[in-house]
């Protein structure tokens, strides 16, 4: 599934349209979303970390169809946990990229081992 089949998936499961989305980021519209679906360009880390947090939607399944589309119930009361013990903007936003970091290793590992397992075949 590329970028745009993506963004329209989530569109559909967020129940909004790219001008809401975009609202929804704080951009101008949704002329961001709309260059995605049109394939004009693909989504940057920057939008998915942004639709991530403000949506509940997972990162990995943003940048790379891999997953589930949104966080399960286990993650996001972490998150949210994160979040409680601090009140510094920067902090939390480290956190989040630590956490998002920390899925993109996990992704790569089942990958590694999933290619491993070809190349034993």
């Amino acid at each position: 599934m590329n970028d745009s089949e993506r963004m329209s998936k989530l569109l559909l499961e967020l129940k909004i349209d790219a001008q809401e989305l975009g609202k929804s980021l704080g951009k101008r519209g949704g002329d961001i979303i709309r260059n995605v679906l049109k394939e004009k360009n693909n989504i940057s880390s920057k939008l998915a970390s942004s639709i991530a947090k403000k949506h509940g939607v997972s990162y990995i399944w943003l940048m790379t169809g891999e997953g589930e589309i949104f966080l399960s119930e286990e993650e996001k009361r972490k998150k949210a946990s994160n979040k409680s013990e601090s009140n510094c903007p920067d902090c939390k936003t480290k956190d989040f990229i630590i956490e998002q970091l920390k899925s993109v290793v996990e992704m790569q590992n089942k990958t590694i081992e999933r290619l491993a397992n070809v190349n034993k075949s």
